[in-house]
């Protein structure tokens, strides 16, 4: 773990740095785009049920995959991970390292208000244009005025707990994910309220202008209020809501 952090210090000292290089070109996917080094190609891959593909230097791939049943970011006690906020979006990036070769495996998912986006990489040997690479992701919806550096400090050391795991935590005292107990079905809260609005109900609610919905809601849990989880970060509650649905 200490050479890990060593050297994600190292990898962060030249990864924050735009890539803004005349020596990097942007990949059109589609739905997406990124930007790379030129020596970087496009890859196509078959996928089932989703929109998979990827990008090789001959050294190292990454491939993605976009669509509602794209995998999370799995890292076990050996990685690290951080909360970002990717040109808009909310993401989570881990990195973990491999203790014989030393090469590390870098792993990025971010969510918009339909589908998951995944991209990984595993032993590679540039990392720092990697994490460059995911910060450089785009949407047509994307706010490209909200990209923050990576910082090192925000990493923190694994496992991530998963959706249901965190919903088991803050939620199932009062709410069931099919079936009405105390609180209505996670289901259907989820089909009514968009996921900025249950960000902020669960978050910070003053924001939040109670309107007839909520309020016949309370009445049928007899007037007793949802608790307020003003502790957890935007990417836990959408891990929550990934689960719910």
């Amino acid at each position: 773990m200490k050479y890990l952090y060593c050297l994600l210090f190292v990898w962060l000292v030249f990864a924050c740095k735009p890539a803004t290089s005349p020596t990097w070109q942007t990949i059109d996917y589609g739905p997406f785009k990124l930007k790379a080094p030129l020596e970087w190609k496009r890859v196509e891959f078959k996928g089932i049920d989703s929109y998979v593909g990827g990008l090789s230097n001959g050294k190292d791939t990454l491939s993605f995959d976009y669509g509602r049943y794209s995998p999370h970011v799995d890292l076990d006690s050996s990685g690290i991970y951080q909360e970002d906020i990717i040109n808009g979006l909310p993401a989570l990036i881990g990195i973990s390292g491999d203790q014989y070769n030393k090469k590390a495996a870098v792993e990025i998912y971010l969510r918009n208000k339909q589908y998951r986006f995944f991209m990984s990489g595993f032993n590679l040997n540039d990392v720092p244009a990697v994490l460059q690479i995911f910060k450089s992701i785009y949407f047509p919806y994307s706010d490209t005025s909200m990209n923050p550096p990576l910082v090192m400090t925000k990493f923190k050391a694994g496992p991530i707990l998963t959706g249901k795991q965190l919903f088991q935590m803050n939620c199932a005292s009062c709410h069931l994910v099919m079936k009405k107990m105390i609180g209505p079905p996670m289901i259907e809260i989820c089909s009514y309220r968009d996921d900025d609005w249950i960000y902020q109900f669960l978050t910070n609610r003053a924001l939040v202008t109670p309107d007839s919905l909520t309020r016949a809601y309370r009445k049928e849990a007899g007037d007793i209020q949802c608790v307020r989880f003003p502790e957890l970060t935007r990417m836990e509650i959408n891990r929550i809501l990934v689960y719910a649905r």
